[in-house]
């Protein structure tokens, strides 16, 4: 997912290889995040013995992509922050640019929720977007209809195999690609921990994001982590279905209390839209993070991220009508 800004706001992102899975000593602790050189080193997922657990996940999407498998996601507070960086993002976003890599989100923006079994042993997160068009190789308009997952590196076809001339940490090329593609994938939402030295709106909430290819999606009879050939890591929460909402009605949820708390920035803007999505930033992380002297607080976490989950509350209830 790249960045540009979002409009709807001015109311206020082979081969399939069998293998057999080794276990490392209880004692190694899983890392934050998985690594290609550590998943290749088999200190993380999936050689690591996860425990199965169910998640509820969401994710920023156009009204038309509605599955699960191949996409990226995040828990509340990781999909909160990947909203907000979007917002910062979307904005130059023209009618005739909603097929793009930029800017396939802004098109008919909803947020949907996710209940999902996964086993547990996480994997290297990979990024999961839209593919081009067949025979268009802009690199630029994208067919919603058709996601792949790959790593950060370059563009792969999907399902990913590692390319014989790619730089590479891993030693057992084949090994790696086949338990990557079958693998649930995890990072801290940005990659990395929030730091206020280094104030990035996306991590401030500490939230997750993953990735869930299809070929790790468990089949009729199947579960994750079960033990069977192919091996699969995640699977919808039986009984349970997808919910999605307008991404407009999250955010006029949302953002009332990052103006309230950031009203000292806000009241400078004017019309300044540079201004507004600024204001949003520090009404978030605060001025000290921010390095303004407005003296603004960063705005309670816990209490977004009841807002984020209470919007998905029957309306009679104050959340937003189901789509």
């Amino acid at each position: 997912a790249k960045l540009k800004r979002l409009k709807m706001a001015t109311t206020a992102h082979p081969i399939v290889l069998l293998c057999v899975l080794f276990f490392i000593p209880s004692s190694l602790s899983l890392s934050e995040n998985c690594t290609c050189a550590q998943f290749c080193n088999k200190t993380c997922a999936p050689t690591n013995a996860g425990t199965p657990e169910s998640l509820v996940v969401y994710r920023l999407t156009p009204a038309n992509v509605t599955e699960l498998a191949d996409k990226n996601t995040g828990d509340a507070g990781g999909d909160l922050g990947f909203l907000l960086i979007k917002l910062n993002s979307f904005a130059s976003c023209a009618h005739e640019e909603l097929d793009t890599e930029e800017c396939f989100l802004a098109y008919k923006p909803t947020i949907r929720r996710f209940y999902v079994d996964v086993d547990g042993r996480w994997g290297p997160y990979m990024r999961c977007n839209p593919l081009q068009f067949p025979g268009n190789q802009d690199m630029i308009h994208v067919d919603t209809r058709h996601f792949g997952c790959f790593p950060w590196h370059g563009r792969p076809p999907t399902p990913w195999i590692q390319p014989d001339h790619a730089p590479t940490s891993c030693p057992d090329l084949a090994y790696c690609a086949g338990l990557m593609n079958r693998s649930v994938g995890r990072d801290p939402a940005l990659h990395h921990a929030y730091d206020p030295s280094h104030p990035q709106i996306a991590s401030y909430f500490g939230g997750s994001w993953y990735s869930t290819t299809s070929m790790a999606e468990c089949g009729p009879g199947r579960h994750p982590g079960d033990g069977m050939q192919p091996y699969c890591s995640w699977k919808l929460t039986e009984n349970t279905s997808s919910q999605a909402i307008n991404a407009t009605c999250m955010l006029n949820k949302i953002l009332p209390p990052i103006k309230s708390n950031g009203a000292p920035c806000f009241e400078t803007c004017g019309t300044s839209q540079e201004c507004y999505f600024r204001c949003i930033d520090e009404g978030v992380m605060g001025s000290a993070a921010l390095r303004t002297p407005r003296n603004i607080p960063p705005i309670n976490k816990s209490m977004m991220i009841n807002i984020w989950e209470e919007a998905f509350q029957d309306p009679s209830r104050g959340g937003c009508p189901p789509l």
